[in-house]
């Protein structure tokens, strides 16, 4: 059933790749529903005292919910330390306004139901995974097919968002999914969100005049603000990165670069970058800014412009999985058995994606390390999601050409250099002793980097003995001891972290 749920929801994003006419391109409701209608929180000091000695009442149905002053704690925990790894990209104050809310549950000035117990359910599974909670203090009694039928539901609901909340809410069931290995759903709810923005048109916000006409057929309403406006952006470009990352591990998925950037009109990404949502609280978005072929150019970019000053966070982020997905591309190319012009085609193509990883790389901000745990968790993934993407591209010919070898040797040492400081930056989490989760999307990154590791000290030992050889092969395990230690300590919080843990650890076990 599952995997028929997805060939649909594959089959839908064909349609739209194979559609003649941009305006053809309508909202999609996967689930295959009739069509929808048109206290004060304590202190920071006594935050963690205060959650743990605190239980929320069973919720017995979805009408109930946490009572307010809990709410505001998990919510305000949640949105802190773990929005960023499920993929939350509404705006969290308002979000959190609206769930303390004393209106009803289910009116149109709050959340959504399904948005709130599916981030209910999230905490849960946080919670249970924690070591130092007692079992007494039970989370919301929401369970996940209690969540999945309300999610489903979501767009047949009158709610004023229901289709920005569905995208949400199938954005963080897709990380919960991948998180705990369960791929398949993962995948479900992943071709889910990009069969609604797709059909939403969020590619094209601020797209020039000629291009709107997706956005206003589409069924998504006009914005009432530029917060508004900016939640839809990196609505965007949250799911765009998800397929750009888990593409890798979903065989045979359908990736956005499927249906988009192809060269027709109302197919290319035209929506800006994304931004931290403070920065649309305070500076909006200029009333006649239009925007056109935002990865097109981004990947037609000379070394010499690929300018990564002044840029957010989660844009960075965003031009890191892109550099990723297409030096992955690339990768799965075979250029020995292209003929010769295809051959020269590819080599020009990797030779300029080489040189854009590498302007890209040198031009990030190190990482900062007086920051938030949750920003210093973000510039650690891009600067890993860069090193791996020249790791990838790199994988082609690091058997056989000495300097795509060395260099991914470097790059995986830069990477694995990066551990103490991300394991540093976690620890000034007051939760996170008890729960370190952080975004899926390591465990994969860090296979790629281990797997180069683990190559070469077979290719050390393979050579003769020598008191060179035998200082290096020393020096690449005390890389993998220090990526392994890593891992363990976060294993237990991720089925998908312990699979990829568990790999590594076969790989380490040959000679």
């Amino acid at each position: 059933m599952l995997e028929d749920n997805i060939s649909r929801l594959e089959q839908r994003i064909r349609e739209l790749e194979s559609a003649e006419d941009p305006s053809a391109i309508r909202l999609h409701n996967p689930y295959s529903r009739t069509g929808y209608r048109s206290t004060p929180s304590p202190s920071q000091g006594n935050q963690r005292e205060f959650y743990e000695n605190q239980s929320i009442t069973a919720l017995t149905n979805f009408n109930q919910e946490p009572p307010v002053d809990l709410r505001q704690v998990y919510l305000t925990w949640f949105f802190s330390y773990y929005g960023s790894v499920f993929g939350m990209f509404l705006n969290e104050s308002l979000l959190l306004k609206g769930a303390c809310s004393a209106l009803p549950l289910g009116h149109p000035s709050r959340p959504s139901p399904a948005l709130l117990h599916t981030i209910y359910y999230i905490i849960s599974h946080l919670r249970d995974t924690s070591p130092h909670v007692h079992p007494s203090q039970n989370p919301p009694h929401v369970t996940l097919s209690q969540v999945l039928q309300q999610v489903s539901n979501m767009l047949s609901s009158s709610h004023p968002k229901r289709l920005i909340h569905t995208i949400q809410a199938e954005v963080l069931l897709s990380n919960y999914f991948f998180l705990t290995k369960r791929i398949l759903e993962g995948k479900y709810h992943l071709n889910t969100a990009i069969s609604l923005a797709a059909g939403a048109g969020l590619h094209l916000i601020r797209s020039p005049s000629s291009h709107r006409q997706l956005l206003s057929t589409s069924a998504i309403p006009t914005c009432a603000s530029y917060v508004e406006e900016g939640e839809r952006i990196n609505a965007f470009w949250v799911v765009y990165c998800m397929s750009n990352l888990w593409d890798t591990v979903c065989s045979n998925s359908v990736a956005f670069d499927v249906v988009f950037d192809s060269g027709r009109e109302g197919r290319r990404i035209d929506t800006p970058w994304p931004r931290d949502m403070l920065d649309y609280e305070q500076d909006g978005i200029p009333t006649g800014l239009t925007n056109h072929s935002t990865v097109k150019n981004f990947l037609a970019s000379s070394s010499t412009n690929c300018d990564v000053q002044g840029t957010s966070g989660i844009t960075l982020y965003s031009k890191a999985t892109i550099l990723f997905a297409r030096a992955t591309s690339l990768a799965n190319s075979s250029p020995n058995n292209m003929s010769s012009s295809d051959r020269q085609t590819f080599l020009a193509d990797f030779n300029h994606t080489d040189r854009l990883i590498d302007s890209f790389a040198s031009g990030l901000p190190s990482i900062p390390s007086e920051r938030s745990p949750s920003t210093i968790h973000l510039a650690v993934l891009t600067h890993t999601l860069t090193y791996a993407a020249a790791i990838q591209l790199h994988s082609v010919f690091s058997g056989t050409d000495g300097r795509s070898s060395s260099k991914s040797l470097a790059l995986a040492g830069v990477a694995v250099g990066l551990l103490p400081l991300f394991i540093d930056a976690l620890r000034q989490s007051p939760d996170v002793a008890r729960l370190p989760t952080v975004d899926p999307a390591f465990g994969l990154l860090w296979g790629i980097v281990g797997n180069v590791l683990v190559k070469e000290v077979r290719r050390v030992r393979a050579r003769s003995i020598s008191t060179a050889s035998v200082g290096k092969e020393n020096g690449l395990l005390d890389m993998l001891h220090t990526l392994v230690a890593t891992m363990e300590g976060l294993k237990s919080h991720s089925a998908f972290m312990a699979y990829q843990l568990d790999t590594l650890k076969e790989a380490m076990k040959v000679p």
